[in-house]
């Protein structure tokens, strides 16, 4: 078997971990792993005796071969599809919860696509770049604290589990790991206030150490940004001063 570089291919086996991992799924009854790989953690997915199907989104083909062969369990459907675009809407199930080890080279990606459609998930479980859960999870006015951060807070509530060093993969990654835990709110956003936020976003930290108004002012053609006075600390605020809240209110008046 060979691992695909370009794929973001590192295999956990540590069976404690495994099963630590396995066990936050326990209680759920329809569960997506991505990323399944060789299926070492399948293998523990399948122990939990609550589980009535197990969907495995795997992009080689040739992994995916290794399961077939691995595995003979009616609850397991497997899919070969690309994590990065999935359309949840396309199964048939209300709520699922999502658990994996993700290709560390799209996991920013997969992570965006999956809030996006938070309204069909549980609860997400991922493995990613400990410097990508750092951020995900960042508090306001830190250095890690952007673009994802905010993304991830208006969909839901993050919280980094546990970390991960790189023994415990084959081959071992040359960053360390985290465990990330997503929990969504049962509110969803208007699109049209989304797509202003994301490109909020992409001004404000883009030039994060610039003042914000002046910023948006040079994007948006709009009479209302006096209204802003009411909700800004001051004229002078830059983006990472600004919580969610703070951050939607904006897209709102403009």
């Amino acid at each position: 078997m060979r691992l695909k570089k370009e794929l973001g291919q590192h295999l956990l086996h540590n069976p404690v971990i495994l099963q630590k991992i396995a066990l936050m799924a326990q209680n759920a009854k329809i569960v997506m792993e991505i990323g399944p790989g060789t299926g070492n953690l399948t293998e523990y997915l399948l122990k939990n005796t609550y589980l009535e199907k197990l969907i495995l989104i795997e992009k080689d083909i040739e992994m995916l071969e290794i399961i077939k062969k691995k595995f003979n369990d009616p609850r397991l459907v497997l899919f070969n599809l690309d994590a990065t675009s999935i359309n949840l809407a396309n199964f048939e199930f209300e709520k699922i919860t999502i658990i994996g080890n993700f290709p560390y080279n799209v996991g920013n990606s997969i992570i965006v696509n999956l809030i996006e459609q938070s309204n069909y998930i549980t609860k997400i479980v991922a493995m990613l770049q400990k410097e990508v859960v750092q951020r995900l999870c960042a508090k306001l006015k830190t250095k890690d604290y952007g673009k994802l951060t905010v993304l991830c807070a208006l969909f839901g509530k993050t919280k980094k589990l546990i970390d991960i060093n790189p023994a415990n993969f084959i081959p071992p990654p040359k960053v360390d790991s985290s465990i990330l835990e997503f929990i969504p709110h049962n509110y969803l956003i208007a699109t049209e206030t989304y797509k202003k936020i994301i490109k909020i976003c992409n001004i404000g930290f883009g030039n994060r150490r610039k003042k914000l108004v002046p910023l948006l002012k040079s994007y948006f053609s709009n009479d209302n940004f006096i209204k802003l006075d009411s909700i800004l600390p001051n004229k002078d605020v830059r983006i990472e001063e600004l919580d969610i809240e703070q951050i939607v209110k904006i897209a709102e008046i403009i």
